[in-house]
């Protein structure tokens, strides 16, 4: 079936519609044909209502959004918690749909351009990246969405892009536990997929972009977004790079069936994955229209 055979059932759109206008304005451009008006309305209240005020009111004047839950990654140094929570919230903004032209938007990057750093890579400035390449991917969309393109970041990123079209922070950082790795992450490749989409996006389209981005693509969909090539079946990264035949009620939101069924859209995960899918994987079902 093809997605544009599919009607979406008027329950599930009275479900998607009364909800965060974050949800709205999506589901009117994508589900319901509204009016482009009337879409612009819908989602320039994500800045002052819902999640995405919520959000934006919890930045601090530094320009971060804190530590994070107590006991989160109390494995990294307090400055490292700060930034990762700091790159979480940017991300969410931007899948929420704030409008980087808005006042509040406007107000929250540049505090995040002129106040935060990477103190340990000699106060580099927060949107010039880093060294990993998940976190760059990320940063690369951020800046490109609200602030402008980072035509050096995407390069290095570029650099870094493995034979097998992906790439993975663990090719870059040298270990003494393991040789840098040869075969892509998932997780990785999605963040600088949507990092490189965003920087096209913003008007840095060109032939070496578009190439790695298709590559990229590729790599996913060869192994179908979240199955072993070798043995198609679903990876679990509790294995690392293998796989296992998992159990009906084995995953956890560390597996990457589940991490993209995070990632994804609402809308999309209730009208279009396929049941069994959504119901084994997330506690989504589409005929209860429920998220446990």
């Amino acid at each position: 079936m093809r997605l544009h055979d599919y009607a979406p059932r008027p329950a599930h759109l009275k479900w998607l519609l009364d909800s965060d206008p974050a949800i709205r304005w999506q589901v009117m451009r994508d589900l319901t044909g509204e009016a482009p008006n009337a879409i612009a309305a819908e989602r320039s209240r994500v800045a002052t209502e819902g999640w995405g005020a919520q959000l934006l009111a919890r930045q601090s004047p530094a320009g971060n959004w804190g530590v994070g839950p107590r006991g989160w990654r109390d494995d990294l140094p307090q400055e490292d918690r700060v930034l990762l929570i700091t790159l979480y919230s940017l991300v969410a903004l931007m899948d929420l749909g704030l409008n980087p032209a808005s006042q509040q938007a406007r107000k929250m990057i540049d505090r995040v351009h002129k106040r935060l750093v990477f103190k340990r890579l000699n106060n580099r400035p927060f949107l010039h990246g880093e060294t990993e390449p998940c976190i760059n991917g990320r940063i690369l969309g951020i800046g490109a969405y609200f602030k402008e393109p980072n035509d050096e970041l995407a390069h290095q990123l570029l650099r870094q892009q493995l034979e097998d079209g992906g790439w993975n922070c663990e090719a870059v950082l040298p270990s003494a536990k393991r040789p840098l790795s040869q075969r892509s992450s998932f997780h990785t490749t999605i963040c600088v997929l949507e990092g490189l989409l965003e920087y096209e996006r913003a008007g840095r389209k060109s032939a070496s972009v578009t190439r790695a981005r298709k590559r990229a693509e590729e790599y996913l969909l060869e192994r179908r977004l979240f199955r072993s090539l070798r043995t198609g079946e679903v990876i679990d990264v509790r294995d690392g790079d293998r796989c296992r035949q998992r159990k009906p009620l084995e995953h956890t939101a560390r597996s990457p069936s589940s991490a993209l069924v995070q990632q994804l859209p609402a809308a999309l995960l209730i009208l279009f994955l396929p049941q069994s899918e959504v119901h084994r994987n997330s506690g989504l079902h589409f005929d209860g229209i429920a998220i446990q």
